[in-house]
């Protein structure tokens, strides 16, 4: 989520008209989306940092959040019940694409699990809407001499490749990974 936050803020520096669409687990509070907590204060639960996202000048009606849970859940004022949903977020997505008129200026930054980012890029591939994918590796030194963060690449057609996470990326386009061997 961090880094979604930083292009986030750069985005809207440059006037970009932004949405964040989240998945989740289980909300705390809406009210209270923490950055003072650690993960491992609390562990099994996702905190959803709808603060940060208010702070660099997203409105409620341009967050929205899915869970897979249906547990009763509190809900505040910073998120619009229409921009809730119960389900998988790239469901909430498709169903939010399917409805816009208009589909031209518009393009995917994403982080998350493997199986988000494929049906995402499959989502992407459907309405012919550009991607790109923040990967997250472990990361051995940091500057690419170790190899441990590597993912396979296509670039310019030249074949699969290794490509080095630390170095080459993060961000990659959803196009140059190759999601068989990801």
């Amino acid at each position: 989520m961090a880094p979604l936050v930083f292009f986030g803020q750069a985005l809207k520096f440059y006037s970009f008209k932004l949405k964040a669409f989240i998945g989740i687990d289980r909300i705390v509070s809406l009210q209270e989306a923490p950055y003072g907590k650690t993960f491992a204060d609390e562990s099994e639960k996702a905190y959803v940092y709808i603060n940060e996202l208010s702070k660099i000048g997203l409105n409620p009606d341009e967050i929205f959040l899915s869970r897979e849970s249906t547990e009763k859940e509190i809900l505040s004022d910073k998120i619009s019940l229409e921009n809730y949903h119960v389900g998988l977020i790239v469901d909430h997505y498709e169903r939010y694409l399917s409805r816009l008129k208009r589909k031209k200026s518009i393009m995917i930054l994403a982080c998350g699990p493997k199986p988000m980012l494929i049906a995402l890029k499959n989502i992407a591939l459907r309405f012919n809407i550009p991607m790109k994918v923040l990967l997250e590796k472990r990361m051995g030194c940091g500057i690419g001499v170790c190899m441990s963060c590597v993912c396979r690449t296509r670039k310019n057609n030249e074949g699969s490749r290794y490509s080095r996470v630390c170095v080459e990326g993060p961000l990659f386009d959803a196009k140059e990974i190759d999601w068989e061997k990801l």
